[in-house]
């Protein structure tokens, strides 16, 4: 079947038996094996260290990503060990967004700076409304990045040990 020009439309190599020249070809799906490029090893972290095969760090490339060119396969296997798996990325992820309020840095890095520090003299210091400032700590104290200390009437707030208070000290 042809058109006017003498072009056979895309449908007709549809019908075409195996043997014909214009029968197109048949994708089947490969099974998935892995080959030997794309599986990853690193000694460690030592400086001259030979590269041997250890299985205790060996990480497969997954199959979505096997035609993805390789260049340093133990950066790659350093890369792959870092991530973690994906719940601890949304709690690191989680960590970080306290960060993301400009209210909640200002009193973080106020804390960071002055050392326990109560709630009145941070809405002192920062010129923001106690009740703010309150409520604030309790969602950092909430997502565990301060720790309240009580002195008697008295509550100081201060930095707990996390990956946010290094980034903080980072900063400064």
């Amino acid at each position: 079947m042809r058109d006017s020009a003498g072009f056979a439309p895309d449908f007709a190599g549809l019908a075409a038996t195996p043997g014909d020249p214009r029968a197109r070809p048949t994708y089947k799906p490969r099974p998935t094996a892995v080959k030997v490029d794309q599986m990853i090893s690193f000694q460690g972290r030592r400086a001259g260290c030979a590269r041997v095969w250890n299985p205790d760090a060996v990480h497969l490339l997954p199959a979505d990503r096997s035609d993805h060119r390789v260049i340093d396969a133990e950066r790659i296997c350093q890369a792959i060990a870092a991530l973690g798996s994906p719940e601890a990325i949304a709690a690191r992820a989680r960590q970080f967004a306290v960060l993301a309020d400009p209210t909640r840095l200002t009193l973080l890095t106020c804390i960071r700076a002055a050392g326990p520090i109560s709630v009145s003299d941070l809405a002192a210091a920062t010129g923001i409304n106690d009740a703010t400032v309150s409520q604030t700590l309790r969602h950092l104290r909430a997502s565990q990045t301060v720790i309240a200390e009580r002195e008697g009437r008295v509550v100081r707030y201060r930095l707990a040990g996390t990956p946010v208070s290094a980034l903080l000290a980072a900063q400064a």
